[in-house]
């Protein structure tokens, strides 16, 4: 399915995908990439929770089927304007926001929006008519995080062709989103990132793009703004401690900065935290993953997690 086309003010275009939605009733989950992400890296996820709600994709300018202007400056809160802008041209009024590290930054922009206002009973947060209820953050910070990720990290050799630069740069890319333990010939984790691998090098992703976004992230100061957030709108929180793109530990600096979220874990047995960066290709999406996430999303507004 092509994407569609969503025009901004100053000209940009973002690229977006509507799935699911015919039988649901609830508010729609707009899904928030990380940096260098595109739409169809949420697939996995993104197909199962359409199954019972109207889930909407889309690429951050400049990457994937979006075209920025070629001269604005990339910041968090230019990014999640876009967020608004497309759920404002797709009529959306209630909304859910799942943000995947740097999606997860763009998420609390929009919720520490300076003309955000607490919804009546204080559950949700009302900007520009958008009205937001849930609020997963995954695997995110409220600043720019400690890390083991270089925009230089790659290994290329300074007489590489370009297609060679881009399969090491996605390479490396993707080799930070787990952690060693699970990837090399036989391990649990290496057929999906080479199945990542072959489906990535079809996507648009231009390192200038990704070099701007890491800027926009290193130069991002809003984390003061998340005392205006409403203490009763839920937010949850979920983060592998073998996440080697963001350090463990920044899921603490959320909790300390919006003292209502909590955390959010898959449905295995054991260590329930034993994941990295791509959280959802670790354990069975339909048996681990959606029962926190559906539970957290439907439950009722009065109910405690």
């Amino acid at each position: 399915m092509a994407p569609h086309l969503c025009r901004m003010p100053d000209g940009a275009r973002i690229g977006y995908r509507v799935l699911g939605g015919e039988h649901a009733q609830g508010p729609t989950l707009v899904m928030v990439n990380g940096m260098s992400a595109v739409m169809d890296d949420w697939m996995e996820l993104a197909v199962p929770l359409a199954r019972t709600r109207q889930v909407v994709l889309f690429d951050h300018r400049g990457l994937g089927a979006s075209h920025g202007t070629g001269d604005e400056d990339v910041t968090i809160e230019l990014m999640a304007h876009d967020v608004l802008r497309l759920c404002q041209a797709l009529h959306l009024r209630v909304v859910h926001l799942l943000g995947f590290s740097m999606g997860g930054l763009v998420a609390q922009a929009i919720l520490s929006h300076p003309d955000a206002q607490p919804t009546p009973d204080e559950a949700g947060v009302v900007i520009h008519g958008i009205e937001v209820r849930r609020v997963i953050l995954a695997a995110t910070f409220t600043k720019s995080p400690r890390t083991e990720f270089r925009l230089d990290g790659a290994a290329i050799p300074d007489d590489a062709t370009r297609a060679e630069r881009a399969m090491a740069q996605l390479q490396y890319m993707l080799a930070m989103q787990y952690h060693p333990a699970v990837l090399g010939e036989g391990r649990p984790m290496q057929h999906k990132m080479d199945a990542r691998m072959r489906r990535g090098l079809a996507a648009r992703r231009p390192l200038n793009t990704m070099a701007r976004q890491a800027v926009a992230i290193a130069i991002y100061q809003g984390r003061d703004r998340l005392r205006y957030v409403p203490r009763h709108l839920p937010i949850a929180i979920l983060h592998g401690r073998y996440d080697h793109m963001v350090a463990y530990d920044e899921a603490r600096e959320i909790e300390r900065f919006l003292p209502q979220a909590r955390r959010l874990f898959p449905h295995v047995d054991g260590d329930r935290e034993a994941y990295g960066h791509l959280w959802f290709d670790y354990f069975d999406v339909d048996t681990a993953w959606l029962p926190p996430l559906v539970h957290f999303l439907d439950r009722p507004a009065t109910a405690r997690m």
